[in-house]
């Protein structure tokens, strides 16, 4: 992961695993930067710069599963072994 966004390993965080197993089970939409920009991980961890995304999984189209990037109007339906790569900040570091 470090490699394919151009970072020290350093500056990788650990893997946050997210099992969905019941019906209704959800990540809530979410922003993947700091938003406050005095919340403190900011000056102790930096930015976010990317995220990474694996599938471990797939799902059939349409039953649900689906990653949602509202502002984009698009949706991926999960397919194990696949991978999304977007980055959180403009070139100027900025969300």
């Amino acid at each position: 992961v470090a490699e394919a966004v151009g970072l020290d390993e350093a500056f990788v965080e650990p893997p946050r695993l997210v099992r969905y197993s019941r019906p209704g089970d959800t990540f809530e939409p979410h922003v993947d930067w700091v938003v406050d920009a005095t919340d403190s991980q900011l000056g102790l961890l930096g930015q976010r710069v990317a995220t990474v995304l694996v599938y471990l999984n797939s799902v059939p189209r349409h039953v649900g599963g689906e990653t949602h990037f509202p502002r984009l109007g698009l949706s991926v339906t999960p397919s194990a072994g696949s991978a999304l790569l977007w980055p959180n900040v403009a070139a100027s570091g900025m969300p």
